[in-house]
């Protein structure tokens, strides 16, 4: 009995590691692309999409980047996100256009969910200072 209960719990710690892990990883990509956005004064889009109820997020742009800068066929999967919005509003496709100046536009919220109490945000709101927290940001706008 106590094997199945610790292997619940480690199994539960794996799926929160791969969730805060991707979730992480998203964030990431969308700093280094506003750093591309100011280095290489071009405008770049950050799009999640829902493809075969799995999540995805790419990152597009009309300058010919090397993949070594910026691999823009690639997807990368959220596949341990069960529940992605923006807004409020359950996200089927959405795109930000960051500008040659980093700033992000729409501004707003982007809401990832694993589960119930398993939560993280991104918060879009200022334009340019982004972050990412455990706690729901409060609306700015």
């Amino acid at each position: 009995m106590m094997a199945s209960i610790s292997g619940w719990q480690i199994f539960r710690m794996i799926s929160d590691y791969r969730f805060n892990n991707q979730v992480a990883n998203c964030f990431s990509s969308l700093q280094n692309v506003q750093s591309l956005a100011l280095i290489y004064q071009t405008d770049l889009s950050f799009e999640i999409f829902l493809e075969n109820d799995t999540y995805y997020y790419r990152i597009h742009s009309d300058e010919p980047f090397p993949p070594s800068i910026l691999n823009q066929k690639k997807k990368h999967a959220l596949s341990a996100v069960k529940v992605c919005k923006y807004n409020k509003e359950l996200i089927k496709n959405k795109k930000w256009e960051i500008s040659s100046k980093g700033l992000i536009y729409p501004r707003g919220l982007i809401y990832f969910a694993k589960r119930e109490k398993r939560e993280l945000w991104i918060d879009l709101q200022k334009g340019f200072l982004i972050n990412c927290t455990k706690e729901q940001p409060l609306k700015n706008w």
